[in-house]
């Protein structure tokens, strides 16, 4: 079974949590980005 490194971590859920918003609400990946990371820290 392979450790996910932290970052790959964030890149998979920001893709998740993007490819979900952007069809329900068209908002662009930077504030995805920026949501993800704030609800990380």
């Amino acid at each position: 079974m392979r450790t996910e490194h932290p970052d790959d971590v964030e890149e998979g859920l920001i893709e998740t949590v993007h490819s979900v918003l952007v069809t329900a609400f068209r908002i662009p990946r930077d504030h995805v980005t920026v949501i993800v990371r704030d609800l990380r820290t």
